[in-house]
């Protein structure tokens, strides 16, 4: 446990050096205030000059709320993994008693149920709709799978930092499912099924119900294990 808060505290006090890891930090309350205060005075604006509402896409906004929080933390979890790859640290880790797993947990797992934390705090005190606590909470769960996903996938596929950035700008992509059902018709938009933020699309869009929430954590689970392989042979 000792070994644990030590490589998660050496990641920390990375971030908090470099300049684009302190941004993304915290990013997820600064778009919260933007979508909180900003989509509203939007909105009457448009209703005032254009006669015309985004009052209906308000939910789109809450959900992305629930995918950006741990996307932006897991970018930065990205980050720090590729920085201590090319650092060699990495490696150091795996042959002190901090061993691979505990550096694993320090990288991703930790990381990721502080996203989960983070996401219900900017969900409840953001949100524009009046979501239920069903909602936020497994809106927020499938949220830190994708994550996971999203933090994996980036370092399985850079050798560095600079192409994981490119890679985290890619991993938009994942953001797809949201917008399946507001602008996608039937039956097309279920094309975006194998996306975990589709699932969160669901939670928020209709009746949060647990089918979601293990449809959705199981998709993150089958993504996690598609890049499981290559993603250790990077770390």
């Amino acid at each position: 446990m000792r070994q644990l808060y030590r490589v998660f505290k050496v990641g920390l006090i990375q971030a908090g050096r470099d300049g684009i890891l302190l941004a993304l930090l915290p990013s997820p309350f600064l778009i919260g205030l933007v979508f909180k205060f900003g989509l509203p005075i939007l909105n009457q604006i448009l209703e005032k000059h254009l006669y015309f509402s985004i009052e209906e896409w308000y939910s789109l906004a809450d959900a992305m709320l629930a995918v950006l929080t741990p996307m932006m933390l897991a970018i930065a979890c990205a980050f720090i993994m590729l920085d201590e790859k090319d650092e060699g640290t990495g490696t150091y880790y795996r042959i002190t008693p901090a061993q691979h797993k505990t550096y694993l947990l320090a990288r991703i797992v930790l990381p990721m149920l502080w996203s989960l934390c983070c996401t219900i705090i900017v969900m409840v005190i953001f949100r524009l709709t009046n979501l239920t606590w069903t909602q936020i909470l497994i809106s927020s769960f499938i949220g830190m799978g994708m994550g996971a996903v999203i933090s994996i996938l980036i370092v399985a596929f850079s050798n560095n930092k600079v192409e994981g950035l490119a890679i985290s700008k890619l991993s938009a992509i994942t953001l797809l499912g949201l917008f399946a059902k507001p602008f996608i018709p039937a039956p097309y938009r279920y094309g975006t099924v194998i996306l975990p933020s589709f699932w969160i699309g669901e939670a928020i869009y209709n009746q949060a119900n647990i089918l979601s929430l293990i449809i959705g954590i199981s998709i993150c689970l089958l993504w996690i294990l598609l890049f499981t392989k290559r993603f250790s042979r990077k770390v």
